[in-house]
């Protein structure tokens, strides 16, 4: 591989961590390298191997994108950037932010075929009580988990 492919997959790798808003050490801990090594792929001084890319796929990162240029196909069961976004904001969280997430995940599955409006769900505040299994709402409620910015 020419020095040019490499400054481009440097240029293409570092734009994939910046879109996921991962730092170099998260993704240098996940594919169980140090910093300095993810900063020569970055500089286009080397190149990661597949069992590396594979790794960091599994972050969002678009490994297509990286190594040709081109994004992976939408219609090829691919992500779109706010799916990429939304699993690496979920990778990046505690197990409380996790659940959370999860959580409203669901929320929005069970809603998704309903016609009625009348129901909101805000998130944001102090939680003071939890509640344990399912719950139907039939009227606007608001839903407060974390701290008040």
């Amino acid at each position: 591989m020419n020095a040019g492919n490499l400054q481009h997959i440097g240029e293409r790798l570092r734009g994939e961590r910046a879109r996921l808003g991962l730092s170099q050490v998260v993704i240098a801990d996940a594919c169980g390298v140090n910093r300095s090594t993810l900063a020569t792929w970055e500089k286009g001084e080397q190149s990661p191997t597949a069992a590396v890319l594979s790794m960091m796929a599994g972050l969002g990162v678009d490994v297509l994108y990286v190594v040709t240029g081109e994004r992976a196909p939408l219609g090829s069961g691919a992500l779109s950037d706010e799916e990429r976004q939304l699993v690496a904001s979920y990778k990046k969280g505690d197990a409380l932010a996790r659940q959370a997430l999860e959580s409203v995940a669901a929320m929005a599955a069970r809603s998704a075929g309903s016609t009625s409006s009348a129901n909101a769900v805000t998130i944001g505040g102090d939680v003071g009580q939890q509640v344990n299994g399912d719950q139907t709402i039939t009227a606007p409620v608001t839903i407060s988990v974390g701290k008040r910015k």
